[in-house]
């Protein structure tokens, strides 16, 4: 190609790769070369050559989850230009199959790595980034690593969602949350009680509950917690899945419905609803922005980011009202 275009073999390299120094009359002469010589670049090969696979993985929990979904579209929008993007599921974060998909992404020399993470993987996580992986969390904050990460500010944003059930009118509350070993449903239960507590309100652990691991078991759990002898009139569930799950047994009855992430029937439900709503396409692309600045400069201090939050609010037949917006902030 180089004897075709008249030009150094650096030159052609510094075209194909598409680098710097080189002039725009200069690229047009190795790319007419390229074409008519039927010249294909192979980026994956250069790449390897490299030492870099030109991928990066995303580890998220639950493809089928609408929100893990959204976080993956965020991030291929970004990702979609420089790398290729491959999304895996962890099987709801299981430490197991956490561990076992991060050593097949070192093995296979991912860029970098956005993940989800399991309760117990700080060690593992602490050690490759020490072995200098780039890797940035998303929805939970790993304890004690000194990672990148992207997430809500859970305590908050569930305390105003039930502050604002409790200004509907709703007083006695049950909550149902995925399990306490996701650092953010601890988050989650810890902000609704601090609003029960604020307004005076019983906190009564026997309606609260976790293991709803599917909408299923979270509906099972909602029919307990409905036949108490005082039950409630307002269910705060910690995720979408539990807010699905408890949703069928709002129906005929005045129990506000409080869901941290929207849900498809929330706009059909009768009952009051309260959302933690929010933009998972921008976590997905936010974390993967992190990721590519942590590639491009392995020593920059480590960011946290919190994603804004909405509260929204519907009581009979009107439309949503938004009453209260978390803006983001990074540190």
């Amino acid at each position: 190609m180089a004897r075709a275009a008249q030009v150094s073999l650096k030159t052609v390299s510094r075209v194909v790769n598409e680098e710097a120094n080189v002039s725009p009359e200069m690229a047009e002469k190795v790319r007419r070369a390229a074409d008519s010589l039927g010249y294909r670049h192979n980026r994956m090969a250069a790449l390897l050559r490299s030492g870099r696979s030109g991928m990066i993985s995303l580890i998220i929990r639950d493809l089928t989850n609408s929100f893990y979904s959204a976080v993956a579209v965020g991030a291929e929008a970004v990702v979609e230009s420089q790398r290729s993007l491959l999304v895996i599921s962890s099987h709801e974060a299981r430490l197991d199959r956490q561990q076992e998909l991060l050593e097949v992404m070192l093995n296979h020399r991912a860029d970098g790595i956005i993940l989800a993470p399991a309760a117990g993987i700080d060690p593992l996580l602490k050690a490759e980034v020490a072995r200098g992986m780039p890797v940035v969390a998303i929805d939970v904050e790993p304890p004690g690593t000194q990672i990148d990460s992207v997430t809500f500010d859970n305590r908050r944003a569930a305390r105003d969602a039930v502050d604002e059930a409790i200004r509907m009118g709703a007083s006695r509350f049950a909550m149902i949350f995925e399990s306490y070993q996701l650092a953010t449903m601890g988050l989650r239960r810890d902000g609704a009680v601090d609003a029960l507590r604020a307004h005076g309100l019983e906190v009564r652990p026997e309606l609260i509950r976790d293991g709803a691991q599917s909408s299923a078991e979270a509906h099972a759990i909602a029919a307990e917690l409905m036949a108490a002898p005082d039950p409630p009139d307002a269910i705060f569930c910690g995720n979408n899945i539990a807010a699905v799950g408890a949703a069928g047994l709002t129906r005929g009855k005045n129990v506000t419905l409080i869901s941290f992430d929207d849900f498809p029937l929330s706009t059909v439900l009768k009952a009051p609803v309260v959302i933690v709503d929010h933009d998972a396409r921008e976590m997905g692309a936010t974390a993967a922005e992190m990721l590519f600045q942590r590639i491009a400069d392995p020593t920059r201090p480590v960011r946290r980011a919190i994603c804004p939050t909405v509260i929204k609010s519907r009581k009979g037949n009107r439309e949503f009202s938004t009453v209260e917006v978390a803006r983001k902030s990074t540190g």
